[in-house]
């Protein structure tokens, strides 16, 4: 053997021998603090290997969720320690997954490496988290009442591990545990069947929410009236029928329960019960209101129907050979009466005795043809009327002319009558029969033509005689023609209806009884009734000039030389003029909305928001368009460049502006990843991307200005190639910034402690004896560039058995080789963490 074998072999001896009787101070000084050396030490003897494991060994998390991961240092012989409290723990996309205190959090989709150390031991284990996972449902309404036959809209929300909802009304199943009471479709429409209560469910997966439903009794929806828009006679009555459609689809009559109004109690006015009656021409709108639904009709008022028919005189008698003028009035349901003589067709039931004539100008003429008694009937309309026609053989005696010395007017006409007496003691009209005469024609002349025989029209002031006279007898009287008088006077336009705030020009004319006219506007007095609904000028240059000042109606007058002529002036709503379109000709970026305010100016100069009741459009819908949807109406959405004209239009009149859509605008930019960690030295590389008005995204990492807060921490690149590359200086945070026209995002950079990247172990491919020791370094070099010594940190290693290399304090990395020469070189290792630095150490052979 050689001599230094044998040395080694004696030196070898000696340290075991004297090691033997404290095996306990070995023990410590190889044991690591705090539960790693407790676990070393109950392992029992020097060199023993620990083991950090950590249980599970892989994990997967849904995003929101979390799970406890243990960690324990295993000994080759002894218990095992549980150190996940005292063990530092760190994740690698702190994005993706954090862990704290051996509690690992999964936030969004992807990967992490979480590296967990313990007494310079380190482990680490993969975290896979997934999507968020469905953690419950809600239904919204929650537990809605419906009336029998409704409907409603059921929304189911989801909420998911990572606390974000979504809308999942059309994903989860619904269903109705009473179909009876209720029933649901796939999309979550409820519809109200039946009265009572029942629970509704949507489901999706294993997860599930419930809320209950109660159906009432069904509600009027909708109130009709019959007959729908009547047109009645003046003075009629009629009984509308309210019907009522309920919820349920059902019908149901309302007329006794219901509050029945008449928009105009002037034109119509209504009963409790529903009966109609009408009073004057026009328009009225008859309402019916039950349970707060309202239904409605138009009743009009047209001319007045005609009731009965008298004819007169009744049971006359009339000489044979002379005629007898028969009149035919008429009873209307307003209860007027109106001359029908010439509108009613008449009939005699024995034409051989009395005919009687239609002929224009003569109708209603009885001629008397023969000795006896006929049945003269008057019809219009289905109506009719009739009296008895005798005829006699008695002769005249005497005429008499009526009235007697009248004074008449110029222009004025007047209708004389010659009554004839008979032998009889009859009398007799022989108006038609005798013949009639003026002594002074240049004064009145009187008329012998049919229809109108007796008539005498005035021509100049003065006086003449009037004379009747049949079969030799004649009567007469003095007719007295004084000057024309004033008649009547007419208001235009007659019964105007006028907007409020508006004006209206009267105009009067007067009659005169020599049948001229003449325009007494100006001269005429004019008045209104009610100065709150309407006023009227007197004033020079503007004399009938009224002005509508409130709903509702006043009768206008002019007078003159004491007589009057009036008409009704209806003051309606104001009405509209024109409606203004803001803003006016605005710019607006594509992707972007617009409000727009439509402002109505009406009749009375005042002004109204007409933005929620105009009907909204754009000409050109492919550059924008513009809503009318409840809740939004106005509100413009631009879909690409160009112009469009929007405008608002209510009751036929209509406001417009241009809207120009110019280019998308950037909006935002999002600089990721948002909060990252870098270990000092190192570089992390930014992005930059921007959000446009038009919901378009772009990347401008290369186009953007890149920031730093604090350059003392990190730095970033403006650089050609190397934009958003931010290079990590010092421990701390900075806030990098990314910035393009005006607009900018940022993010937070935090830079924890230089991290190790490489160890070396000194001296490299050394060389020694067989029981010989040689001492190794080891240096570590950092992620920022610096270097430390680690001998006495890291744990040194051997490939060889006979090469043993200490661990204990004092003697870190002292290597010795055995007295044998079965070895030629061993791998000499440094580890800390995951670093590992190695050296090969050669045997010397003799």
């Amino acid at each position: 053997m050689p001599l230094l074998r044998v040395i080694g072999l004696f030196l070898l001896f000696l340290i075991t021998g004297a090691g033997c009787h404290d095996n306990d101070e070995l023990v410590a000084t190889h044991s690591n603090a705090g539960a790693a050396g407790q676990a070393a030490g109950e392992a029992g003897g020097p060199g023993t290997v620990v083991s950090l494991e950590l249980t599970p060994r892989e994990l997967s998390l849904a995003a929101g969720t979390s799970a406890d991961v243990q960690a324990t240092l295993v000994p080759s012989v002894g218990t095992t320690a549980d150190v996940t409290s005292e063990a530092t723990w760190t994740s690698s996309a702190p994005g993706v997954a954090t862990v704290e205190g051996g509690t690992v959090s999964g936030h969004k989709r992807g990967t992490a490496k979480i590296t967990v150390t313990a007494s310079r031991l380190v482990a680490t284990l993969t975290v896979t988290v997934t999507e968020a996972t469905l953690l419950r449902l809600s239904i919204t309404p929650p537990s809605p009442i419906l009336a029998r036959g409704m409907q409603e809209q059921l929304t189911a929300t989801g909420v998911f591990t990572d606390n974000t909802t979504q809308d999942l009304t059309k994903q989860v199943t619904w269903s109705a545990a009473t179909k009876t009471v209720a029933s649901v479709g796939a999309a979550g429409l409820l519809t109200a069947v039946s009265v009572g209560s029942t629970d509704v469910s949507a489901r999706l997966g294993t997860t599930s929410a419930t809320t209950l439903v109660t159906v009432s009794a069904a509600v009027v929806d909708s109130i009709a009236l019959t007959p729908p828009d009547p047109s009645l006679p003046k003075g009629m009555t009629r009984v509308l029928i309210a019907t009522a459609t309920l919820s349920d689809g059902t019908t149901e009559a309302v007329s006794t329960q219901a509050q029945w109004t008449s928009s105009d109690e002037a034109v119509a006015t209504v009963d409790s019960s529903g009966v109609v009656t009408t009073i004057a021409l026009g328009k009225t709108t008859i309402s019916v209101s039950v349970a707060g639904v309202t239904g409605s009709t138009s009743v009009t008022v047209v001319g007045a129907s005609l009731v009965s028919i008298g004819v007169t005189p009744a049971a006359s008698t009339v000489v044979k050979g002379l005629t007898k003028q028969l009149t035919a009035m008429g009873s209307y349901s307003d209860s007027t009466l109106l001359d029908l003589t010439n509108q009613v067709t008449w009939a005699s039931n024995n034409n051989s005795i009395v005919s009687i004539s239609n002929a224009t100008g003569s109708r209603g003429l009885a001629a008397t043809t023969g000795v006896g008694s006929a049945s003269i009937s008057a019809t219009l309309s289905g109506v009719s009327g009739s009296t008895t026609l005798t005829v006699s053989a008695a002769t005249l005696v005497s005429i008499s002319v009526t009235p007697a010395a009248p004074s008449v007017a110029k222009g004025l006409t007047r209708q004389f009558t010659a009554t004839g007496t008979y032998s009889d003691a009859s009398t007799q009209n022989l108006t038609t029969a005798a013949t009639w005469a003026s002594s002074d024609t240049t004064k009145a002349t009187i008329s012998n033509a049919t229809g109108s025989e007796g008539r005498a029209s005035t021509a100049a002031v003065g006086s003449t005689s009037i004379s009747a006279t049949l079969s030799g007898i004649t009567g007469a009287t003095v007719l007295t023609v004084s000057s024309a008088t004033l008649v009547s006077i007419v208001v235009t336009p007659a019964t105007p209806s006028v907007a409020k705030g508006l004006t209206r020009q009267f105009t009067a004319v007067g009659s005169y009884t020599d049948a001229s006219t003449q325009n007494l506007t100006a001269t005429a007095t004019w008045a209104s009734s009610d100065s709150t609904k309407a006023t009227i000028s007197n004033a020079v240059g503007s004399q009938g000039l009224a002005t509508a000042a409130d709903l509702g109606s006043a009768s206008i007058s002019a007078t003159f030389t004491g007589v009057s002529g009036s008409t009704t002036l209806t003051v309606s709503a104001a009405t509209l003029v024109s409606i203004d379109v803001t803003p006016a000709a605005p710019s607006v970026a594509k992707g972007l909305t617009r409000q727009f305010t439509a402002t109505g100016t009406y009749s009375d100069a005042s002004t109204q928001d007409l933005t929620t009741a105009a009907t909204w459009a754009s000409s050109d819908t492919t550059k924008a368009t513009v809503s009318n949807a409840g809740g939004s109406e106005g509100l413009a959405s631009t879909a690409a460049l160009g112009s469009t004209s929007i405008s608002a239009t209510l009751s036929s009149i209509t406001g417009a502006t241009v809207l120009t859509v110019s280019a998308a605008t950037l909006v935002s930019i999002a600089v990721t990843p948002a909060v990252p960690s870098v270990a000092k030295g190192l570089t992390q590389q930014f992005m930059a991307v921007g959000s446009y008005t038009d919901a378009s995204t772009q990347n401008l990492t290369t186009t953007a200005t890149w920031a730093s807060n604090d350059s003392t921490k990190a730095t970033i690149s403006n650089a050609v190639g190397s934009q958003g590359l931010a290079t990590a200086a010092d421990l701390g945070s900075a806030s990098i910034s990314a910035t393009f026209t005006g607009v900018s995002g940022s993010a937070t950079l935090t830079v924890s402690a230089a991290t190790l990247v490489s160890i070396a172990v000194t001296p490299a491919n050394s060389s020694v004896f067989p029981a010989q020791t040689r001492q190794f370094t080891a240096t570590g070099t950092y992620t920022d560039g610096s270097t430390q010594a680690l001998t006495a940190t890291a744990t040194w290693a051997s490939s060889k058995t006979e090469v043993t290399i200490s661990n204990a304090l004092g003697s870190k990395g002292l290597a010795t080789a055995d007295n044998s020469y079965s070895w030629t070189s061993t791998q000499i290792s440094a580890t800390i963490g995951a670093k590992v630095g190695s050296t090969t150490l050669f045997l010397i052979q003799d």
